[in-house]
């Protein structure tokens, strides 16, 4: 379930919302929760991301 409920978008779309959120400036300094709040996603989905970005070289 995501951390909107009733929210139908795709994958893709929420993925889109929440780095747009983290790539402005100052959105590396949000907490996991708060970012998902401003893209509308789940603070699980912002996490799983930041994990995958950090794994990246």
């Amino acid at each position: 379930m995501n951390g909107n409920n009733g929210d139908t978008r795709s994958n893709y779309a929420k993925r889109r919302a929440m780095e747009s959120v983290i790539d402005s400036p100052g959105g590396e300094k949000l907490s996991n929760r708060r970012a998902a709040a401003l893209a509308g996603v789940s603070h699980h989905l912002v996490h799983l991301v930041r994990k995958e970005r950090a794994m990246k070289p």
